[in-house]
């Protein structure tokens, strides 16, 4: 059995750390990168704009100081062919057809500056605004492409018994799909403990506290995990999907983000569940050596 699977920008990686600099505008980080999905992949984000970073933003001031150089000219001109003594917010938006060519260039013009000028702002207020990342949105490195199955992993051959000792192939009692489940027991063995501060934080709320186990399992989360995703944090959350089955973790992550995907169809009974359409997002059944070699070219 084998699969293709997209693969993903590594934060810490060349490519990663330039398309981090191309969505910030800045020059890529020298920092050294070593390759580690510990540091996560390069996420999709989405301006979060407030009224607070819209206020800090000095440089709305200088684009608006700039174009009014520009604007009281061509307004000047205008009332003066017209006869008016328009202020910018009484300037029609169209000109008026018995209007002379000259005030009709001079109110053209105006609108471009003034529309110009508009654009501008908008553009410093999202580059200047704190940014939401789309956890479940990571950009795709088309230059790589994941070949892997249930028997088969991409590493170094102890590393890669490893990690076929921490999972087992399971049958999901809810959705009927196959799955690789981590096992729960294993993880807690390669848990890194971390040295506790005498003075307790306050303990942050639970991410699905409102969710139900039923629902949990109906997005394919494993059931011996549904104990360790009721307890999710904020903190926690990324580290407890990065040891799910890639469609629970999707979901759970929409969850996260007050976003309600749709619950998966459970498979009939006596259909294969190698054919539901989450495993077939991680399984393929090789018929003849022609489709292996397909697969793995």
């Amino acid at each position: 059995m084998g699969a293709r699977f997209q693969f993903y920008l590594l934060a810490d990686s060349p490519e990663g750390q330039a398309k981090e600099a191309e969505i910030q505008g800045k020059v890529p980080s020298g920092t050294p990168t070593h390759g580690s999905i510990r540091h996560g992949f390069v996420y999709e984000r989405v301006p979060h704009i407030t009224l607070k970073s819209i206020a800090n933003n000095s440089e709305i001031d200088v684009i608006w100081e700039e174009y009014q150089t520009r604007l009281e000219p061509l307004r000047n001109d205008l009332n003066a062919t017209l006869g008016k003594n328009w202020e910018e917010w009484k300037i029609p938006r169209d000109a008026g057809e018995k209007w002379p060519n000259k005030a009709k260039e001079l109110h053209a013009a105006w609108w471009r500056q003034r529309i110009t000028r508009q654009k501008l702002i908008d553009v410093s207020i999202a580059a200047k605004a704190d940014s939401e990342y789309l956890y479940d949105k990571p950009y795709d490195d088309k230059k790589k492409v994941r070949v892997a199955g249930p028997f088969t992993v991409e590493n170094h051959h102890d590393e890669a018994y490893q990690w076929a000792e921490r999972r087992r192939l399971e049958i999901h009692p809810k959705t009927g799909a196959a799955q690789l489940v981590e096992v729960r027991e294993r993880v807690q063995e390669i848990t890194v403990p971390k040295y506790v501060e005498v003075e307790q934080p306050v303990a942050k709320p639970r991410v699905f506290k409102l969710i139900s186990e039923g629902t949990l399992l109906a997005y394919g989360v494993p059931p011996e995990w549904i104990a360790e995703v009721l307890d999710a944090t904020e903190d926690s959350l990324l580290e407890i999907a990065s040891h799910l089955p890639a469609e629970a973790a999707e979901a759970l992550l929409n969850l996260a983000t007050g976003i309600r995907p749709p619950v998966p169809e459970p498979v009939a009974a006596g259909v294969d569940p190698f054919e539901h359409p989450d495993a077939l997002r991680r399984f393929r059944v090789m018929k003849n050596v022609e489709e292996l070699a397909l697969a793995l070219d």
